[in-house]
Parts: structure tokens; sequence; C-alpha cells
């Protein structure tokens, strides 16, 4: 984050570390996926397309982490990523909360935040979170204490809030169940399926590169 915890603007982005590793892997993943592409027995047009797919999908996923960014001024919160930037106004905002990521769904960091609207849904506040912010507590209490500084005086809570973040915890602990029991018969039909449909398309394709 750029500056300290009273001075607005804030901007929330990705920290140069990350960013670097980001690209390393990308890079990394790009050569050794080529390096197998070229011992492969397939048409060579197919291991064009796949070289350019590729390198799209590469490509489109590191620009989309450079755009991701939160910044906090004297109007609201604007969540910029792939899709339009998201404003929220102060008084559109019920609460500012951390929620912690279970290890079983944990791909990346492990407590993320985000803004509650006034009618209990939810919007993820890029790059606040635990891997790019190490000290993500102090600058959450820092946001709820702006959040009830800047909201108008006549503010007052939405009693749809609650219930509303209430059924969406109850979603997810549903799932995370969910998944739990059944996530080992998923990842065997998954690599099956992976495996039956390399198979096939190599039969299918197969020929001299």
């Amino acid at each position: 984050m750029d500056g300290d915890h009273g001075a607005l603007p804030r901007h929330y982005g990705h920290r140069a570390r990350n960013w670097g590793f980001s690209c390393t892997v990308s890079a990394g993943l790009f050569t050794l996926l080529l390096a197998i592409w070229r011992e492969m027995s397939a048409p060579r047009w197919l291991k064009v397309l796949c070289t350019v797919l590729l390198a799209v999908v590469l490509g489109w996923g590191l620009y989309g982490r450079s755009r991701r960014m939160t910044t906090v001024d004297r109007e609201g919160i604007v969540v910029r990523g792939l899709r339009p930037p998201r404003r929220l106004a102060w008084d559109g905002i019920h609460d500012i909360r951390c929620v912690a990521v279970p290890p079983r769904r944990r791909w990346g960091p492990g407590t993320l935040t985000y803004a509650y609207r006034t009618d209990g849904r939810r919007v993820p506040l890029l790059c606040v979170d635990d891997e790019e912010l190490p000290a993500l507590e102090p600058e959450l209490a820092s946001l709820r204490a702006l959040l009830l500084r800047q909201r108008s005086a006549g503010w007052a809570p939405d009693p749809r809030a609650e219930p509303r973040i209430a059924r969406q915890n109850a979603r997810e602990e549903a799932w995370d169940r969910w998944f739990d029991g059944w996530r080992s018969y998923v990842l065997i039909f998954g690599v099956a399926a992976a495996v039956i449909a390399g198979i096939v398309l190599t039969g299918w394709l197969g020929g001299p590169a």
C-alpha cells in the first residue's frame, strides 16, 4: 500500500516481490510446456495453436493481475480488475470484514477482505489480503474507522444486511462440508477424465510432427 494509515487516497496493489514471482512462474510454465510439445507426436498446426493459446492465456492472466487494485478515497472505495471499476460510496457500505479461507480451498491468500453493501452483498477488496499486506489486521481496523468517519450523520443499517451475510456464510460452510466428503472422488474422476482425454486426443491427432 502507498502511504500511511491516515493518508487518502490509499492504493492497494501487488507488491513487487509477488509480481516478480508471478512472472517467473508464468515464464517457467510456458518454457516447460513448449519443451513437452516439441516431443509430442502431433501435427505442427496443433503445436502452433497450443503455443499461441498458452501465450494468450498467460498474457491475459498477467494483464489481469497487473490491473488488480483497490483505491480508497474520500468518496468511497473503488475496486479495479478485468471488469469495469466498481465504486462503493461510504453510505453504501454496511461493513468491512476479513474472511479466513479454509486450507482446503486455499490457492492464494489465507485471509481476504470484503466490503459488504448495505443489502449484505459483498465485494472483494482486491489486494487487501494477508499476501499483499502482512499487517492486515491494523489495516482492517483503519479501514473500518475510516468507514465510520466518512458515513453521513443520518446513516442507518439496512435490516437485510446481516441475514443475507449469515445465509452466505451458511452456504459456504455447507459447500465446505460437501467438498470434504467428496473431494477424493472428484479428484480421482478429474484425473481419470484427463488421462482418457489425452489418450483419445493423441490417437485422433497422432502422426508425424
